[in-house]
């Protein structure tokens, strides 16, 4: 169910880069706001990018583990060819202390799901359908039937095809 809702993004495994062999760095890419997305969509496809993040104060932090200096090397040239990035700040990870995931399961959390229907943000339970075997989750009884009726419709035209 958590997985249906989008709480469980998917499942992988942490795998201990030291042992591995490779180099970590945080690097810090400064830009102007309106060009973060620019740089994000420039470099976020790269291998050597293994998490990135986009912070308040118009800057990008990336993680970057690599095995190879040639291949660091090669990534930062490649950046001073984005003419959006102002400024870059490379900081070499030597000792990591603690990696856990982001997201924690606490007494504090509250799930917020989008109504499967019009999209808002649910910040109460709405209403849970189950259908087919699986549940759906609509913000009010109004898209709860709305979306009842285009189900059972979009059912209905997929058995007849």
């Amino acid at each position: 169910a958590m997985t249906d809702m989008g709480l469980i993004k998917g499942y992988t495994t942490l795998l201990d880069a030291d042992m591995l062999g490779q180099v970590s760095v945080i690097l810090m890419i400064d830009a102007r706001p309106s060009d973060l997305d620019k740089v994000v969509e420039k470099i976020g496809d790269d291998d050597i990018v293994r998490q990135m993040f986009v912070l308040s104060d118009s800057r990008v932090m990336c993680l970057l583990s690599f095995y190879n200096q040639v291949k660091y090397q090669q990534f930062l040239e490649s950046l001073a060819h984005i003419p959006e990035i102002v400024k870059v700040t490379p900081s070499l990870i030597l000792k990591s202390k603690k990696e856990v995931q982001r997201a924690a399961l606490t007494d504090e959390a509250g799930l917020m799901i989008r109504c499967y229907y019009c999209g808002h943000l649910m910040r109460d339970e709405g209403v849970k359908l189950k259908m087919d075997g699986k549940y759906h989750y609509l913000c009010c009884s109004v898209c709860a039937k709305l979306y009842k009726e285009k189900y059972e419709r979009l059912k209905k035209s997929a058995a007849e095809a």
